[in-house]
């Protein structure tokens, strides 16, 4: 069961146009867009936060960034998050994040 909420929280966690392989040269702008995005390095300190509240201090810190939670597929807007990273990738930070809130590893997000 948490296997199951792990991949929905990762698939359900978009970044529009997002879809991590190596054909860097097939991506559309959105993906091109979204990939420079999930690059981009920022410092975040989630202390037993709600992960709706941490979702949107990340937006805060990396314009542009949408997340959509799919509380329909069980993934609790209030599930309290606590993560620490320093000058980290937006990637690096949902993957940390994610599997250290026994979210599992989130693969690069889903293409929209």
């Amino acid at each position: 069961m948490r296997y199951l909420l792990a991949m929905t929280a990762c698939c359900c966690l978009s970044i529009g146009g997002l879809y991590a392989d190596d054909k860097a040269g097939d991506d559309t702008p959105k993906a091109v867009k979204a990939r420079k995005l999930l690059q981009q390095k920022t410092t975040v300190d989630f202390q037993d936060m709600r992960l709706e509240d941490a979702l949107d201090e990340l937006k805060d810190q990396v314009k542009g960034l949408v997340f959509r939670i799919d509380a329909k597929g069980g993934v609790s807007r209030n599930q309290t998050i606590s993560f620490k990273a320093n000058g980290k990738s937006v990637a690096d930070i949902l993957d940390g994040m994610f599997k250290k809130n026994g979210l599992g590893l989130c693969r690069h997000l889903r293409q929209e």
